[in-house]
């Protein structure tokens, strides 16, 4: 059984604690590519997007460790990756070493046409150096790039696409110790994404809501007020908006009777309409 050292445990750790301490969305391929190079040491560290279109599998780079050169050429040769010909064996021409992929896949990973989630990979787990040199894909994109190693891990499904962080070099093959290091930190990359993602999810709100809070100055709402008022706008009840603002119910009540009274309406409902009606209006 593979185990880390302790030296790569406090690495693991320490990258996962980075991991979580930017949740800026935009900049989340590279902060992942950047933490992630500190614990697997590698030529090209890459952040990408695969989908699948019209029956087709296609390629988007996002970011990575020091640029490709030539990536047109991976496009090219795209359907002679073995992992990605693997994986889909449905979209992707008939590989010339399809039986000896799938014969050597499928023994090593049983499951992983099912669970293609965290689970990392290496091209030579599925091809011998000799076979993988004699692509066109290799001499063609990743001889050029000095990579002669792979590793790399799916995640992050979203529909009919997903994202991939890849591992390359070129003196010597990724080690059992370090496809355990991507295998526990994989979770962690896909839960830091969705934590960004919320993140940018409560960032757009509160932009808004502070727009709306300006034009309903003009109104005479308090503060308090446009605090009830932005979360009935939300479709919550008086009793939900009273838990979130740690107020009693009939508190809620009167601040609302207020908000009608300030803003000529004579319900929820209107009152809501006005709010949503503001803040469409900024969006213009």
């Amino acid at each position: 059984m593979v185990r880390l050292t302790s030296g790569n445990l406090h690495k693991l750790q320490d990258c996962i604690r980075e991991l979580y301490s930017d949740p800026d969305i935009k900049s989340f391929p590279d902060h992942i590519i950047q933490v992630a190079s500190k614990i697997i040491p590698s030529g090209v560290i890459s952040f990408a997007t695969i989908s699948r279109k019209k029956q087709k599998l296609c390629y988007a780079g996002q970011a990575s460790l020091r640029e490709w050169e030539g990536l047109d050429a991976f496009v090219r040769h795209m359907d002679e990756h073995p992992i990605l010909n693997y994986l889909h064996s449905d979209l992707l021409r008939t590989h010339r070493f399809r039986e000896e992929i799938e014969q050597a896949m499928d023994k090593r990973f049983p499951s992983l046409r099912q669970a293609q989630h965290y689970t990392a990979a290496k091209i030579s787990d599925a091809l011998t150096n000799r076979r993988y040199r004699a692509l066109g894909l290799y001499n063609d994109f990743f001889r050029k790039n000095e990579s002669d190693y792979q590793l790399l891990i799916s995640f992050l499904p979203s529909g009919n696409a997903y994202s991939l962080i890849s591992f390359n070099r070129d003196k010597k093959d990724f080690t059992e110790e370090e496809r355990l290091v991507l295998n526990l930190l994989a979770p962690h990359i896909a839960q830091a994404y969705k934590n960004s993602a919320a993140y940018e999810k409560a960032r757009q709100a509160f932009t808004g809501l502070e727009s709306s809070r300006k034009s309903l100055k003009s109104y005479g709402l308090t503060y308090r007020e446009e605090d009830v008022l932005s979360w009935v706008a939300q479709g919550k009840t008086n009793a939900e908006t009273a838990r979130i603002l740690n107020i009693a119910p009939g508190t809620v009540k009167i601040h609302l009777e207020k908000v009608y009274q300030k803003l000529g309406v004579e319900n929820r409902t209107a009152a809501t309409s006005v709010a949503m009606g503001i803040k469409d209006t900024k969006k213009e």
